[in-house]
């Protein structure tokens, strides 16, 4: 479906009908997250975004989605924004479809200046330890085949921009931190 939507997005760019273009996408942002409001302005607008669109989703599912991002930090952080979605979109849809198992259904996303690196910590709930019984985080999914890219995807952005990539598990949440360098 996405991948329609893209194309008639693209041909309405490609015949230089930018008002038709800017028309389709409010409508698809109507039809699709009726809820969503700019809740999260950083200025990155990848970043905006995503999280508000997830953060949406999980408002219209009841779901405790919390956002916090320290002023500023995001402001030097160069990375092309197919990847900040890809690694945004991957990361917060694996926290959303934990959380929803657990009895607590909650996801945090922080982000902030860490030293010299921007720290990103995605935290959602669980009942149980993941890293006790699946400690290399392979997909859970019946088909395996069409699952269980996310984290390849992530891993390969986080070695990209020469960052580091950790996954624990404290207070019966799931997390997984970033450290990126920030380029000036």
């Amino acid at each position: 479906d996405l991948k329609n939507q893209l194309l008639i997005l693209q041909s309405y760019v490609d015949r230089g009908n930018l008002e038709e273009a800017s028309a389709y996408i409010k409508q698809l942002s109507e039809s699709y997250l009726p809820s969503m409001q700019h809740m999260v302005q950083t200025g990155y607008a990848v970043f905006d975004a995503v999280v508000n669109a997830k953060r949406a989703l999980c408002d219209s599912k009841g779901r405790s989605f919390h956002v916090w991002v320290q002023e500023g930090c995001l402001e030097y952080l160069k990375m092309d924004d197919f990847d900040m979605g890809a690694l945004l979109g991957n990361l917060l849809d694996n926290a959303i479809e934990a959380a929803e198992k657990s009895t607590a259904r909650q996801i945090r996303c922080e982000v902030r200046k860490n030293g010299d690196y921007i720290s990103f910590t995605f935290r959602n709930s669980i009942d149980q330890s993941v890293m006790q019984n699946n400690h290399a985080l392979k997909t859970t999914k019946a088909n395996s085949e069409l699952h269980g890219v996310g984290l390849k995807s992530v891993r390969s952005i986080v070695k990209k921009y020469d960052g580091m990539l950790q996954f624990y598990e404290e207070n019966n949440e799931f997390c997984c931190n970033i450290l990126l360098a920030p380029c000036k």
